[in-house]
């Protein structure tokens, strides 16, 4: 065995970097776990492949300033983006036109025929527009000399007309004027008897002189009317365009349709102002940009940027909360890096405490902390070396592992240790008579778990393929410690030495098991009020489950007072939305959808929507590629909230709906659908199938998959009582590790029954409890402390599953294993080994 032990020594310093920077490996996105057979996958790579333009190639950051300055917070905020890679700062303006990005390149891609042809039209327009504008100079340049010339001669002809007689009035005139004037007026003296009177005499003379006959039409009242002169000329509606809307009317009235004034001076502003009416229908809500004392910037960061640059960008921006897809996650991981190191340390605490109260004896319990803390020093190196290899550790995976390890670990190693102390004590045994006869019953468990956790790897889930990697490497190694690194350890260790600082060894046969004897001597002869409690507990406990939902809260993940998490609530009142992507293959469909979303008070955008109402006619244009449609909406409720979420899944086969919602939905559901259809039963099928040969039995494997159910169904109603809605994980991860971990007492307990002797079933029964009910109850206080210790992690969602574990697994120890096996087993007899009779294993 030291040559065993020297090996063990070897793999482990070699194991101990490796596991160091295993929290590093860990995956906090559900990103590495979507594949294209999930609707949301689907519909992200058909976007990419049909609508590059629409797919979006950022993530957003969005951080908001208490008390904000948009000149200094705008200057932090660029500072802090140094550690980002290449990052697009907003400010609060920017944030509005973004959020509008959509709707803006919609209405440009929509309006893009209509403009073209309409801006052909205007060009037109604008020249006829220029040439009357060239004709109406000409014509008032025109009027304004006949208006002059008719100014000249009738002014003149007043002043003849006003004098006491003509010749006076002439001789006075002729004697001032010269030119133009003196020539006019000899006309009009000398062909006054022709015309009859003055004013006549300067119409005609007038419009001989100037050679323009509108003149001849005038007279003393209208000859400085221009509106009169002009109504006497050709084309005389030139005078009227005074403005460009009366230059819009002539020009509408000739071509029989109405002319827009704007565009007819400036063709170039077609495409502006069609857009806008266009965007003044369906522009969607944006982002409020200070609210309260609040001040909203937003980053724009490739999708895939490194969340421990996230978590130092955030960690540089004092007085201000930082909040999205990727800074939750980022928090989740700083969080939990620092939250594993803790647990581990507490559980190893707890267990160390716990073992101090059971064995009262320094080496037995140095003895036990060293394997386990050797066995979780294996796992971390494996599951490290294995994400060399590709495979990647989601960060529950990483919380799990340490109380499996530590609980099953010491769970077995007892089990040897106990079998050693009976040695010990009666000087009968030895190390290796003690292996030996342990050595099957934990084979036989450790076997059953690895089982049990291998039928993850058979399920269609990614997440689940990926945690029962994890919770494997944990099994094989707990089993791999206990069998050879436990017995080579206690090899070098004097027996005499086992009980310090007591006297005697720990006694096998302690005063404990009396209430042990007591509870299973009750169970045997009351067993049928004892089945009828069961049943009662797994009814209520059914019944519990059922009435309480469970919930997607990114709450559950992070830390109580997240920054994260306040940033989203703020973030909420200033911009309570996110966004929906679908694909759709027929009208029909988009049209439901649409009908859908629109229904959920979304803002919508495709072919029957450009806003808020439902079109008659579909649009095309760019929705629609290659036999698919694209809708886009914006749904109220901010990313990963409960209410954005429900919406995307109200609308969840109406088409292939993307986006973040639609992804975690996605993941949600095929996890939850994945564990229950496929990997439980899967579970169960092979841990029966190995009991059923291991055992010969037919009837105690189903028996003991049913009584497991008991305390996993306990466990799962005590954490939805206390916590009202609980993460959707937690009753998953509870029944998936006790459908595992909960076989191991019921195999300790069922061989030991294997080996009793002598009596009739239900005294074996008893016999069996007693005898094995320390090292059960004390293995059960091991495995339900280590999972307790997830209680002190400052996560909603560890402190579920520390609960729902640890009451599973006490139960399942106090209750289960101590009373309900024996009053079953006490009902079936003969019929628990069937078809086989009972035979002592070899």
């Amino acid at each position: 065995m030291r040559r065993q032990l020297i090996a063990w020594v070897v793999i482990l310093v070699l194991a101990t970097l490796p596991a160091l920077n295993t929290p590093s490996r860990l995956v906090y996105t559900d990103s590495p776990f979507l594949s294209r057979s999930f609707p949301s996958q689907e519909a992200q790579e058909l976007l990419k492949e049909d609508f590059p333009s629409f797919y979006p190639n950022y993530s957003t950051l969005y951080v908001i300033f208490v008390g904000g300055n948009l000149t200094e917070d705008g200057a932090r905020l660029a500072q802090a983006a140094r550690y980002l890679y290449r990052p697009i700062l907003l400010s609060p303006p920017q944030i509005q036109y973004e959020e509008n990005e959509t709707a803006y390149r919609l209405a440009e891609t929509i309006v893009e025929p209509q403009v073209k042809n309409l801006t052909t039209f205007y060009l037109a327009v604008h020249e006829l527009y220029l040439k009357l504008n060239q004709s109406r100079t000409e014509f008032m340049r025109n009027l304004s000399v006949i208006l002059d010339h008719a100014n000249q001669t009738f002014t003149l002809a007043r002043e003849l007309d006003g004098g006491p007689n003509y010749t006076a009035a002439y001789n006075s005139l002729s004697r001032e004027l010269n030119g133009t004037q003196l020539i006019l007026l000899k006309m009009m003296y000398g062909n006054l008897t022709k015309y009859g009177n003055v004013e006549s005499a300067a119409a005609h003379i007038g419009a001989s002189y100037f050679k323009e006959p509108v003149i001849a039409k005038l007279g003393f009242s209208n000859f400085s009317n221009a509106s009169k002169v002009a109504s006497l000329l050709p084309n005389s509606y030139l005078y009227q365009l005074n403005s460009t809307e009366t230059y819009a009317s002539a020009i509408g009235d000739a071509l029989g349709i109405p002319v827009n004034s704007t565009f007819m001076v400036n063709p170039s502003l077609v495409q502006v102002y069609v857009i806008r009416d266009v965007l003044g229908n369906f522009l969607p809500p944006t982002p409020k940009p200070k609210y309260m004392d609040y001040l909203l910037f937003a980053v724009e960061v490739p999708p895939n940027e490194s969340l421990a640059d996230v978590e130092l960008f955030s960690s540089h921006l004092n007085n201000a909360y930082v909040t999205g897809h990727l800074p939750i996650y980022a928090e989740s991981a700083f969080a939990t890096s620092s939250e594993l190191e803790i647990v581990d340390l507490i559980t190893i605490l707890a267990v160390v405490l716990l073992l101090t109260l059971l064995l009262r004896a320094v080496v037995p319990i140095l003895t036990l902390v060293i394997t386990a803390g050797s066995a979780l020093d294996l796992a971390y190196g494996l599951t490290y070396v294995s994400s060399l290899l590709g495979y990647r550790m989601y960060y529950i995976s990483g919380f799990v592992v340490a109380p499996i390890v530590f609980g099953l670990t010491v769970d077995y190693s007892m089990l040897l240790l106990y079998r050693y102390f009976e040695g010990l004590r009666t000087a009968e045994g030895s190390l290796d008579r003690a292996l030996r006869s342990s050595r099957r019953t934990v084979y036989m468990s450790g076997i059953s778990v690895t089982l049990g956790f291998s039928s993850f790897l058979l399920t269609p889930s990614p997440l689940l393929r990926n945690i029962g990697l994890s919770l494997i490497i944990a099994a094989a190694s707990s089993v791999a410690a206990s069998t050879t690194f436990y017995p080579s350890l206690l090899s070098i260790v004097n027996p005499r030495t086992m009980a310090f600082p007591r006297r005697e060894l720990p006694d096998p046969d302690d005063v404990r098991q009396s209430y042990l004897e007591a509870a299973s001597t009750f169970a045997v002869r009351k067993k049928w009020l004892v089945v009828g409690l069961m049943i009662a507990l797994t009814a209520g406990s059914l019944l519990v489950l059922v009435t309480h939902p469970t919930n997607l809260s990114v709450g559950e993940i992070l830390p109580s007072g997240s920054g994260a998490v306040k940033g989203e609530a703020i973030l909420s009142s200033m911009y309570n939305y996110s966004q929906l992507y679908a694909i759709t293959s027929s009208q029909e469909q988009t049209k439901a959808l649409t009908k859908a979303l629109l229904e959920e008070g979304a803002w919508v955008y495709g072919p029957y929507s450009l806003g808020r109402g439902l079109l008659s006619r579909p649009l095309t244009g760019p929705f629609y590629r290659d036999g698919h449609y694209l809708v886009e909406a914006i749904v109220p409720g901010a990313v990963f909230s409960n209410e954005a979420i429900q919406a995307t899944a109200r609308v969840t086969g109406l088409g292939l709906v993307g986006g973040s919602n639609a992804q975690r939905l996605d993941i949600v559901n095929n996890t939850v659908f994945s564990y229950f259809h496929y990997t439980l039963p899967i579970t169960v099928v092979l841990i029966l199938a190995y009991l059923f040969v291991a055992m010969g039995s037919a009837i105690t494997p189903p028996r003991l998959a049913a009584t497991v159910l008991v305390s996993s169904l306990a466990g799962v109603a005590t954490v939805e009582l206390i916590f009202g809605s609980v993460y959707w994980l937690s009753p998953l991860i509870v029944f998936a590790l006790m459908f595992s971990l909960g076989i191991d007492y019921d195999v300790f307990l069922v061989s030991r029954i294997m080996e009793e002797e002598g009596g009739d079933e239900e005294v074996r029964v008893i016999r069996a409890v007693k005898s094995t009910g320390l090292v059960i109850t004390a293995a059960g206080l091991v495995l339900g402390v280590a999972f307790f210790s997830l209680t002190t992690a400052n996560m909603r969602f560890l402190e579920e599953i520390g609960v729902g574990v640890g009451v599973s697994v006490l139960v399942d120890t106090f209750v289960v294993r101590t009373v309900f096996v024996p009053a079953v087993m006490a009902i079936l007899k003969e019929l628990n080994w069937w078809p086989k009779k009972r035979v002592k294993p070899s």
